[in-house]
């Protein structure tokens, strides 16, 4: 008798094991990056989207997940914050760029982000202090996203002049 239980016991604890697998695997943030060469410019495009809690946290879109990401190297002379139009981050959701020694390439312009995709303003030149776009090298970059909202997404368009 106590082994029909204990069967069942498992049995059910397995099924309600099972369940919970696909809950727990759709909340992960996602980033998928790519890249494009026009002449002396490259183009990486990093599309993601949030962890249920609004964010693309540290190192899910970095060099150890895309090696398009490790080594950038360049002039960057403009970036895109292009968010989904059929699920777009939710308005003023910030956007950072960092080195691995935790530098914002963006400068800051990344921050308070519209969520109109319509808005043809989210090219911009981030600049640094010095009024000069930044230049890279052979530098790692890590996406974070914040304030974005449970699942929703977007796009960064980077485009880097080769030197």
């Amino acid at each position: 008798m106590k082994s029909k239980f204990f069967k069942r016991l498992v049995l059910g604890l397995v099924f309600i094991g099972l369940l919970l697998i696909p809950s727990m695997s759709f909340g992960a943030a996602t980033c998928v990056v790519s890249e494009d060469n026009f002449g002396s410019f490259r183009v990486i495009t990093l599309s993601w989207l949030a962890h249920t809690d609004g964010a693309v946290a540290s190192g899910t879109c970095d060099e150890t997940t895309s090696a398009i990401l490790g080594n950038v190297s360049g002039v960057l002379v403009g970036v895109k914050f292009e968010p989904s139009a059929g699920n777009p981050p939710t308005a003023a959701y910030d956007v950072v760029l960092n080195t691995a020694g935790g530098a914002d390439v963006l400068f800051g312009s990344g921050a308070n982000q519209t969520d109109d995709d319509s808005v043809t303003t989210m090219w911009q030149s981030p600049l640094n202090a010095d009024s000069k776009s930044p230049t890279l090298y052979q530098e790692n970059l890590d996406l974070v996203v914040g304030a974005a909202g449970s699942g929703n997404e977007g796009k960064v368009i980077l485009v880097i002049m080769r030197y």
